[in-house]
């Protein structure tokens, strides 16, 4: 099995468009507990 690395921003924006696997990810990568999200959109 491979695992994408999320130093790469296509992988990156992937990973984060789920909410609930953006907090863990950026939980994990702040060492901060994540509660709420807010995305925003750029045009």
């Amino acid at each position: 099995m491979e695992i994408a690395n999320p130093i790469y921003d296509v992988v990156f924006k992937y990973l984060v468009e789920d909410s609930k696997v953006a907090k863990i990810i950026l939980s994990t990568l702040t060492d901060l507990d994540i509660i709420e999200l807010e995305f925003y959109h750029k045009n």
